[in-house]
């Protein structure tokens, strides 16, 4: 049901489908997550991931809705959607990053070793993000918010849409 409070202290295997968290952990979360291929972990409301509550695994950790401040230090494939906001307050790194809408924040930084996919919404913050396997450009508008994004050496950055990329608050792209 929606609404309950899911506090994780252990480990949660998350095996095929989808496990959509609504309530919030009212207050943090101290374990670990495992997402298997094809298989998707949904934070649909206010979550604050410790640094011991990595997330790991080939399936896709999705925050929809909500602010997950995160802590730490490895997470999935990750796609931010809908209303969701995902704060990177440490260096975290992920296997692909898709951000569809919303925002991707914080102080920390975030190296994707994938492929990073902008189809929409803002990248801010201080912390740093970067695409070490490269930039798909491919929605009409997209945000970049006092943050730091960085296209590795030797990696493309394809526009793949006509396109607007808009620059506040003193945000570099490299």
């Amino acid at each position: 049901g929606s609404n309950i409070v899911f506090h994780n202290t252990g480990t949660v295997n998350v095996q095929s489908g989808r496990l959509v968290l609504q309530g919030g952990d009212g207050g943090s979360t101290t374990g670990s997550f495992s997402i298997s291929s094809g298989a998707t972990l949904d934070f649909a409301s206010d979550f604050n991931l410790t640094a011991t509550a990595n997330i790991t695994g080939a399936g896709t950790a999705e925050f929809s809705a909500g602010t997950v401040n995160i802590l730490s230090s490895s997470i999935a494939n990750v796609l931010i959607d809908g209303s969701g906001t995902a704060n990177f307050n440490s260096t975290t790194s992920a296997a692909s990053l898709t951000l569809a809408s919303g925002p991707l924040g914080g102080s920390g930084n975030f190296p994707s070793t994938g492929l990073f996919t902008w189809e929409g919404g803002t990248l801010s913050g201080t912390g740093v993000t970067n695409a070490n396997g490269g930039i798909l450009f491919d929605g009409y508008y997209v945000y970049l918010d006092q943050r730091t994004l960085n296209n590795a050496a030797g990696q493309t950055a394809t526009f793949a849409t006509p396109y607007g990329l808009y620059f506040f608050n003193g945000a570099t792209f490299n």
